[in-house]
């Protein structure tokens, strides 16, 4: 434990991470994700809320790996294989990296939500930016 650190500190432990594992038990979306993705490290987590979506987990360029909540031998498994292959660890950061730049960096971001509320306001009959 490094005690409390800053935003910049966390990033840069991160950053110098051979793997970043989440094993949660619940997640919504979590932002350290897609932090440790644009970090370009590899990452572990649990098959829970956005994770699989976030890590591409089933498609064909996953930049990590995702193992069932509950499942410590299942996770100690994914820990041991990414640790013991440095060339999947690499693809998987630079994935990732490339996908937390597509899909999450903030410009992407407010781009979506923007269209997201003017369509929302267009369907409830009142236009985008109108009071």
């Amino acid at each position: 434990f490094h005690g409390t650190l800053s935003h910049g500190e966390t990033l840069r432990m991160i950053a110098g991470a051979d793997v970043f594992a989440l094993p949660s038990h619940s997640e919504g979306f979590p932002n350290v994700v897609a932090e440790a993705m644009a970090c370009g490290v590899a990452v572990l987590g649990t098959s829970v809320g956005a994770i699989p979506d976030m890590l591409d987990a089933e498609g064909e360029a996953p930049c990590g790996l995702c193992v069932e909540p509950h499942d410590p031998e299942a996770l100690a498994a994914a820990l041991d294989r990414l640790m013991e292959d440095a060339e999947l660890r690499k693809l998987m950061g630079q994935r990732g990296q490339r996908r937390a730049k597509e899909e999450y960096a903030a410009p992407v971001v407010t781009r979506r939500l923007t269209a997201f509320w003017r369509e929302t306001a267009e369907l409830a009959g009142r236009g985008y930016g109108r009071s």
